[in-house]
């Protein structure tokens, strides 16, 4: 009996109509559950198509530089200028640029090649330069990818160059790669002597080689324009020799102005060419002031863009010798007063009626010594003595100078130091041993042969001679013609 009721009590736990009165209310659950999925799901399409991206911004011409970037400026539809500002927000407002000109950096940056010219009151460049710091997310390579549209600042850094910092723009629900370019350059300018002779000398014309890599500008500045500023001490331009290749047509693309010993190029900024280099070449004159005294010739070029400069200086040591006139019997006795010419050449090119002097009357000194400026190391010289000191014979041999032992080989320095002007200057500057013997040459005299005193022994023996010769001619004459008669 308890079986029968036991299995009573599980048919009715089995009930078929109760069971599909449950099922009928599971599928409308699940059917409301389904409804609610669908509308959260557009929610949240709607809201990831508001400011999602899924794009990979790729930069080129980075030049194995380190790479950094920050999110400025992301899209934002409760804003009704579409944007808002992320990162930088005082830095904005400093340059009185709110997100209403956000869209226009935007479009006129065009992810790096700007074309355009933001109207607001203050240069987009002056502003994304203050913004740099902000850039604190290293960048693996040189891509990295992004989520969120907006605007990004990318800054490159490497040491020896100048980087602008580069603005990229990512459109809402993009996409694949985004390509830009760093824009940058060596923030060094260089000048070389391009002669293979190092050495110079009064009259000397050396050819000068200037190098500058066309730099970036950003195209928010207004007519850009960058300057090379050449100056010479101790020479002089020679003035229809200067040559610019790779800054356009002269006059309308770039101006040369010579004002005495300052040369100044005036590039009017060309996007098309930034990158390239600028070769300038020209000669100059070395002049007389290397002669005087110890002269070097310099020649220091300055590179001007938008208010960065970088310098360049090349130096020419003139080489001398030290002229030491002493005694021949004693290399002790110094002797002053010796009267020397200078020529240029080998001794046996000399010809005393023809050939001409590159230096005239070198005067020893009181010391017996003198210093002759102005030499050419990678030429030959020799002296030719033209009035001896006091109470010495004038010795007219011509005194081949002892060359440099490095006249082949200069020994290069190069140094940077910031100059007055808060310039960082690179000087290289060659120099080379003087002539002679560790600078020094010596030139000997002998005493002239003594003359007998005025009334002394030696004057009357000269009397007494010149008297018997006279009178043997006088006697000699009359017996010939007494013979003849």
């Amino acid at each position: 009996m308890k079986q029968n009721i036991i299995a009573i009590n599980n048919n009715k736990g089995d009930n078929p109509r109760k069971r599909r009165c449950i099922m009928k209310r599971m599928k409308k659950l699940f059917a409301l559950l389904m409804t609610l999925a669908m509308v959260m799901g557009l929610g949240i399409t709607a809201m990831a198509e508001e400011n999602d991206a899924n794009a990979r911004i790729v930069i080129s011409n980075e030049g194995a530089a380190a790479l950094s970037y920050v999110q400025l400026v992301e899209a934002d539809r409760d804003n009704p200028d579409g944007w808002s500002i992320v990162a930088g927000e005082s830095i904005f407002e400093q340059h009185q640029i709110d997100v209403g000109d956000l869209g226009d950096i935007a479009k006129s940056e065009k992810n790096g090649d700007a074309s355009g010219t933001l109207t607001t009151s203050n240069e987009l460049a002056s502003l994304l330069e203050d913004l740099k710091s902000l850039a604190t997310t290293t960048i693996t390579g040189n891509s990295f990818t992004v989520t969120s549209a907006g605007l990004y600042l990318v800054v490159p850094v490497k040491d020896g160059y100048t980087y602008s910092p580069t603005l990229v723009y990512v459109p809402v629900n993009a996409s694949g790669d985004i390509n830009v370019k760093a824009k940058g350059e060596p923030d060094t300018i260089t000048k070389i002597v391009a002669d293979e002779d190092k050495s110079v000398q009064a009259g000397d014309v050396i050819n000068y080689t200037v190098t500058r890599a066309y730099p970036y500008i950003s195209a928010n500045y207004s007519n850009p324009t960058f300057t090379i500023v050449d100056t010479l001490t101790n020479a002089t331009f020679n003035a229809n020799s200067v040559v610019v290749e790779g800054a356009g047509t002269l006059d309308s693309d770039y101006s040369v102005d010579i004002s005495g010993n300052i040369l100044t190029i005036t590039i009017n900024y060309d996007s098309t060419k930034a990158g390239n280099d600028i070769k300038i070449t020209y000669l100059a004159t070395v002049s007389d002031n290397v002669n005087k005294a110890d002269n070097p010739v310099k020649n220091k070029v300055v590179s001007n863009t938008n208010g960065t400069k970088t310098g360049y200086e090349v130096v020419s040591d003139p080489v001398k010798t030290t002229i030491y006139k002493v005694d021949a019997e004693n290399l002790q006795t110094k002797l002053a007063g010796a009267k020397f010419n200078l020529y240029k050449g080998l001794v046996s090119e000399y010809q005393e009626e023809t050939t001409v002097p590159v230096q005239e009357n070198i005067v020893v000194g009181e010391n017996g010594e003198v210093t002759i400026y102005g030499l050419d190391a990678q030429e030959n010289y020799y002296l030719v003595e033209t009035e001896a000191p006091a109470g010495y014979s004038v010795d007219k041999t011509p005194i081949q100078l002892s060359r440099p032992s490095n006249w082949e080989n200069p020994t290069p320095s190069t140094v940077t130091e910031t100059d007055e002007d808060g310039v960082e200057v690179t000087t290289t500057t060659y120099s080379f041993n003087d002539f002679g013997n560790n600078g020094i040459t010596q030139v000997t005299n002998t005493t002239l042969s003594s003359l007998p005193e005025t009334g002394g022994m030696g004057t009357t023996l000269f009397t007494i001679a010149g008297c018997v010769i006279m009178i043997s001619a006088a006697g000699l004459f009359f017996a010939t013609r007494k013979k003849a008669n």
